[in-house]
């Protein structure tokens, strides 16, 4: 498969995320591989109105590794949670012949961060989550 194709004649794109997890905030910031260890993440924790185990945020990996993206959550603000969050991370898969490239690559990370963001609306997640994404036309 071409990559830089990677859509339907109806410009649908198909990206498939294979998750994992759930992952403690230590676990996750293991993933370093540099490789593989590049996706979508989402966070999980206890909410004051939502209660516990609640989708705080999703993001994405794809300019660093999980675990860069891990610290600087942790280090911003997961250490001040009043509970353990869980972090469940999300591996592109699919059967392709050729390796996307960075540009290629990164477009699709963000386009499905965009689309989980709008659909889930994740509480921390305050400024993505109020636009419908607009993907550009190829």
């Amino acid at each position: 498969m071409d990559w830089s194709k990677l859509k339907a004649e109806e410009d649908i794109y198909k990206i498939e995320v294979a998750w994992e997890g759930p992952f403690s905030i230590e676990k996750a910031m293991e993933k370093m591989d540099t490789k593989i260890d590049y996706g979508l993440y989402q966070i999980y924790g206890t909410h004051s109105v939502y209660g516990g185990d609640s989708l705080l945020y999703i993001g994405k990996s794809d300019g660093n590794v999980f675990k860069h993206r891990m610290k600087s959550h942790y280090t911003d603000w997961i250490h001040k949670e009043p509970s353990k969050v869980s972090v469940y991370l999300g591996y592109f898969i699919g059967e392709h012949e050729t390796h996307p490239s960075d540009e290629v690559w990164s477009k699709y990370i963000e386009y499905a961060e965009k689309l989980l963001i709008y659909y889930c609306q994740p509480s921390y997640n305050v400024r993505e989550k109020y636009w419908k994404p607009i993907f550009e036309k190829e």
